[in-house]
């Protein structure tokens, strides 16, 4: 059985265009600006956050989930490097 496809007004083109939906030149650089704002904000590094440079043996095992004499075999082969502390 088939349906005779009618088309409503709203599906007929061209559609009417209104003053309030043209984007212009302006709306686009405004556009531009609050992106490239948004996109420097994300990207930025958070300055206060500082690094610690060394960390101490038991968060290395922590953080790789090994065991100590696991972590003292990467550090005997050269696999993790470390320093004492002075």
């Amino acid at each position: 059985m088939e349906r005779a496809f009618r088309k409503s007004a709203e599906d007929t083109y061209p559609k009417k265009i209104f003053s309030h939906q043209l984007i212009t030149f302006e709306d686009l650089q405004e556009f531009k600006k609050q992106l490239l704002v948004e996109l420097l904000k994300a990207i930025k590094p958070a300055t206060s956050i500082t690094t610690k440079r060394w960390l101490k043996s038991h968060e290395v095992r922590r953080f790789l989930k090994i065991s100590p004499g696991t972590l003292q075999t990467l550090k005997s082969s050269g696999v993790v490097p470390y320093q004492k502390e002075k």
